[in-house]
């Protein structure tokens, strides 16, 4: 990247099989390795289950990565962008680059079909979409606040949100930044405590919300429903935790 001069660097992952958690931190240092020297990265061919790892890990929605369905797609979109600073037509320029970031919208939504479809049965899924509502958010909008009560996990559709944590000097510090097909909040709600941070929406985001009420409903009417979704949790939770520890071995 730094001898030849790349901007541009497309990784074609149709034979990925799997992703574990010191492959995402990989990913993470080829990020900022990018970022640092102005390369676009372009991921493409992902499966689902590749892609629902690089979301659980909160790697994925990137603004500086756009996921294409396919290679072709990947290389075609480059040409354009190519071809556009060649020929110094700022208005075919323009139109390439909104094209790239009207792609990346596309694969940042995420239904909870999608993000339960391989851990829930039908029955499952059904009853558990049952139990939520909506909530629409707004750029700047916060979900939560620092001290509140943990009575809501909510699971992130479309958008983004950061949670954020206030430090001694009264300044505002990003802790981490959650994309679709992640949950938000469930910490509160199984430790029955307090928000430890605000939660503020960082574009118009769509969330499906889960009381902890709802929680309990759907434990004496649907038992098994509520297991299969308890496993989720769980290994959610173990599989950050693991992101949490290999994070930092690598600062040691």
């Amino acid at each position: 990247i730094s001898e030849q001069g790349v901007r541009h660097l497309v990784l074609d992952f149709r034979m990925v099989q799997g992703l574990d958690a010191s492959a995402v931190l990989g990913f993470n240092k080829l990020d900022q390795l990018c970022q640092r020297f102005g390369v676009r990265l372009y991921f493409c061919g992902m499966r689902t289950d590749i892609g629902q790892v690089f979301m659980h890990t909160r790697f994925l929605p990137n603004p500086s990565i756009t996921v294409l369905p396919d290679l072709d797609r990947g290389l075609e979109r480059v040409e354009e962008i190519l071809i556009a600073e060649g020929e110094g037509n700022a208005e075919l320029l323009a139109a390439a680059q909104e094209a790239a970031a009207a792609e990346a919208l596309k694969e940042e939504s995420v239904t909870m079909h999608r993000m339960f479809g391989g851990a829930l049965d039908q029955e499952a899924l059904l009853k558990l979409i049952q139990s939520c509502e909506t909530v629409h958010l707004e750029g700047g909008q916060k979900l939560f606040r620092r001290g509140e009560a943990g009575d809501a996990l909510y699971f992130i559709e479309s958008g983004q949100l950061s949670v954020l944590v206030m430090l001694e000097n009264h300044q505002m510090r990003r802790l981490r930044t959650f994309g679709p097909g992640t949950i938000v909040g469930e910490m509160a709600v199984f430790a029955h405590g307090k928000r430890s941070a605000d939660a503020v929406a960082d574009m118009p985001t769509r969330l499906r919300c889960l009381t902890a009420e709802s929680i309990e409903k759907m434990m004496k009417d649907s038992p098994r429903a509520a297991l299969q979704f308890h496993a989720y949790v769980i290994k959610l939770m173990a599989t950050r935790l693991a992101q949490s520890n290999d994070e930092i071995q690598t600062l040691l």
